[in-house]
């Protein structure tokens, strides 16, 4: 009891609900989450975890005789792609859409800007999220849109701003 899947803390539904959190909108709470995934938590160092520090564990035990260590199972786990997706989809908001993407961050408010590169049939997209102006707006190579949604490009350089 309180190891792996028997009652321990799992790091591949954690992610999940980060990801819930994130379509509520609750950005600061997914961010919360996050960091204490990170095996740089200070609650939970590297030092009592035994992770090691470039990747993200499966579960973390709650028993008594091994609280706060983790499985040695880091590479044997979806949650390091699920927490990739969810920062990308979640928090960046950046997701693949029928005919394009669709942009909706759920942004930390301690973010001041973020961004990401994405390439898709040789058209790279530049996306650069900035969380201080105090309105929604995307614009697509300098043109204000009036959606979240962004087509795909035939373009070979895409400059999407996103202002929260």
């Amino acid at each position: 009891p309180g190891t792996n899947e028997n009652g321990a803390v799992y790091a591949h539904a954690t992610s999940f609900k980060m990801y819930a959190d994130c379509m509520l909108g609750l950005g600061d709470r997914a961010y919360k989450t996050y960091l204490k995934l990170l095996p740089s938590n200070p609650d939970n160092p590297p030092e009592i975890s035994d992770t090691v520090p470039y990747a993200i564990s499966n579960c973390c035990f709650t028993a008594d005789v091994c609280y706060g260590k983790s499985s040695a199972l880091p590479f044997g786990t979806g949650t390091q792609a699920w927490l990739f997706r969810t920062v990308i989809e979640g928090l960046l908001g950046v997701k693949f859409a029928y005919g394009g993407f669709k942009i909706n961050p759920a942004f930390p408010g301690e973010w001041g800007k973020a961004g990401l590169t994405l390439e898709r049939n040789g058209t790279i997209y530049n996306i650069s999220i900035i969380n201080n102006t105090g309105a929604r707006r995307i614009y697509v190579n300098g043109n204000l849109t009036d959606s979240d949604f962004v087509p795909f490009s035939d373009d070979k350089k895409v400059e999407i701003r996103v202002e929260l």
